[in-house]
């Protein structure tokens, strides 16, 4: 098994998500595959706060999800994912 997913870390969507947004009051409706990232660490790693940034940069979206509906992408500074 590989490292624990860490801040800064890209993780990618397993399945489609519909559920609050961390970021604002509007409901949030993102794809599996979408990639993210983490931003914080909950509990000793069940769930992670994770980042979707638009094309021009700006938050997309800011949600919670458990660790078991994202996978590792690639690490801060891994230039080879």
């Amino acid at each position: 098994m590989g490292s624990p997913i860490q801040e800064l870390d890209v993780v990618r969507l397993l399945s489609n998500w519909t559920g609050p947004s961390d970021f604002d009051a509007d409901p949030v409706s993102l794809p599996a595959g979408r990639e993210g990232t983490v931003v914080c660490i909950l509990g000793q790693g069940e769930a992670f706060m994770v980042e979707f940034v638009a094309t021009d940069g700006s938050t997309d979206a800011l949600i919670t999800v458990p660790e078991a509906e994202v996978r590792l992408v690639r690490r801060l500074g891994d230039a080879t994912g």
